[in-house]
């Protein structure tokens, strides 16, 4: 029983940890995207990535991407996250 309970909270830690991965993903493409202003973090934060062996950082997007090229980005990392689960 205390293996199970383990197990599922190393399973929520690593959801936890793709859900924050997507997220900051998502911030980043709308700053290039200018959909969303630049923010400059206050404090250092310590942040962990579980990966299956692929890259994190996904499909980079260039600063003057068309929207076709952000939104298959997107795809791309949608595809990636659904594919984890």
């Amino acid at each position: 029983m205390q293996n199970e309970s383990l197990s599922g909270k190393m399973m929520q830690l690593e959801d936890s940890s793709r859900d924050l991965a997507a997220e900051s993903e998502v911030e980043k493409l709308e700053q290039r995207l200018g959909l969303k202003p630049v923010t400059t973090p206050v404090d250092a934060t310590q942040t962990v990535s579980v990966t299956d062996g692929t890259a994190v950082a996904g499909t980079p997007v260039a600063p003057g991407a068309t929207q076709g090229e952000a939104e298959k980005a997107l795809d791309d990392l949608e595809k990636r996250l659904n594919s984890g689960n």
